[in-house]
């Protein structure tokens, strides 16, 4: 359940310094957890496609997405751009450019 708290902070945006003060943990620890369960996700996420569960598999790659990145959902679409993290693609989304074909296309 701890873990469970933890990963909700981090995929609600709440940068890992927050988390690991709030929580008592080193941000490597966070660092791994977030790795492992990202990586679970993966396996999951495998085994859906394997069992023709579209709609689940579609849920959970999602998921994996945003446990990788620590992001909510409307920035996965900004998250694909190199070394661009969660605070300023947040920043990006705000100021309206929601998409790569958005920022691309800016002056």
């Amino acid at each position: 359940f701890y873990n469970a708290l933890i990963l909700c902070d981090l995929v609600n945006e709440s940068s890992l310094l927050e988390v690991a003060q709030r929580y008592s943990v080193g941000r490597g620890t966070l660092q791994g957890l977030q790795n492992l369960a990202s990586t679970f996700s993966g396996m999951v996420q495998i085994f859906c496609e394997k069992l023709g569960c579209t709609y689940l598999n579609i849920i959970i790659k999602s998921l994996r997405e945003r446990l990788n990145f620590g992001v909510q959902i409307d920035l996965l679409p900004l998250m694909v751009i190199p070394f661009i993290k969660a605070q300023r693609a947040r920043i990006l989304f705000q100021a309206g450019y929601t998409t790569v074909r958005k920022i691309s296309e800016a002056d």
